[in-house]
């Protein structure tokens, strides 16, 4: 699920589909907005991913329950912002919209509940080598990326910190 998911994100699930960033670049502009990407928000991420270079299947399933964790929040965002925008017909014809009002909810619940089982399958942490805390210290790593992430969003806004 996790490669379906990547290869979803990256637009290469079936023909036409395009990139999750894509997509959320074009709404973000029928919005009215602008994407600007500036180097401290590039450094951050790059930053993010090279640490995501090399892990355990443990911190994988950590990582990837923290990478999930927000998205709810942001497709509650875009939606109320559509809404309230005046543009609720988006909701249904927008693909950015549409895809993660679809998928979302499971991604979230599968990933923490995949996290959940790693945690609490001691049999499996003894035959694989690994102990719980691999899967929660992933998890706060990238709740810390969350974190940083969030806060200099905000700062770009004009909302102090």
């Amino acid at each position: 699920m996790i490669h379906d998911n990547l290869v979803e994100e990256d637009g290469h699930a079936k023909p036409g589909d395009y990139p999750h960033y894509d997509l959320l670049e074009e709404l973000i502009i029928k919005l009215g907005g602008k994407l600007s990407i500036d180097a401290e928000a590039e450094a951050l991420v790059s930053k993010f991913h090279k640490s995501l270079d090399s892990m355990t299947p443990a911190q994988a399933t950590g990582y990837v329950a923290a990478i999930e964790h927000p998205a709810l929040d942001i497709s509650d965002y875009f939606t109320t912002i559509t809404s309230l925008c005046g543009y609720p017909e988006m909701l249904v014809t927008d693909p950015y919209l549409s895809i993660h009002i679809d998928v979302e909810p499971n991604h979230i619940i599968w990933s923490h509940g995949n996290a959940l089982d790693w945690m609490e399958n001691t049999e499996m942490q003894a035959k694989e080598g690994y102990s719980r805390l691999e899967v929660i210290e992933a998890f706060q790593n990238a709740m810390s990326f969350w974190d940083d992430f969030w806060k200099l969003a905000f700062k770009k806004l004009g909302y102090p910190g």
